[in-house]
């Protein structure tokens, strides 16, 4: 038995890390610009806060906003920009409960919901920045991926209520 090898490319370690570098960087500024066409294509002007969230109230709740630690209950969808819908509480059929202030899902999610009052709804644009970063989740979300979140708070109780 007589095998043939064939030497297609050869990189040392400097230079394969130097193109891992190159390739993130090329989907961290593709991130960028699909963000940025999202915002012009749906004509969205809401500057983003500090973190780079983007926070549009759709209906202003009454009352306060959870406090650290507290359990809150929240409808809520989470897609992708091209519409890829991640998850949704319509689907499964109950609003879903944790607890606020613990970084139960991304830093962007906490954001919006601590700025909800009890019975606000809110669309939340999520850089990748403040979502998961250069890592992918799953099948369903790439790394560096932007995510859209429709969030209403129901209602918020101590944890040990």
């Amino acid at each position: 038995m007589t095998f043939e090898v064939k030497l297609n490319d050869f990189k040392t370690k400097e230079e394969k890390e130097q193109a891992d570098a190159a390739a993130l960087e090329a989907q961290r500024l593709a991130a960028d610009e699909e963000l940025q066409n999202y915002l012009a294509v749906n004509n969205i002007t809401t500057e983003p806060l500090e973190s780079g969230l983007i926070y549009i109230e759709e209906t202003r709740g009454s009352g306060r906003s959870p406090m650290g630690e507290e359990m809150v209950k929240v409808n809520l969808t989470v897609s992708l920009l091209d519409g890829t819908k991640i998850f949704s509480t319509a689907d499964r059929g109950e609003p879903f409960e944790y607890q606020y202030g613990q970084n139960f899902d991304t830093q962007g999610l906490e954001e919006g919901v601590g700025m909800l009052r009890k019975g606000g709804k809110a669309t939340l644009i999520v850089p990748y920045q403040i979502a998961y970063g250069a890592e992918a989740r799953g099948q369903m979300i790439p790394a560096f991926s932007n995510l859209v979140y429709e969030v209403e708070l129901l209602d918020m109780r101590s944890k040990e209520a």
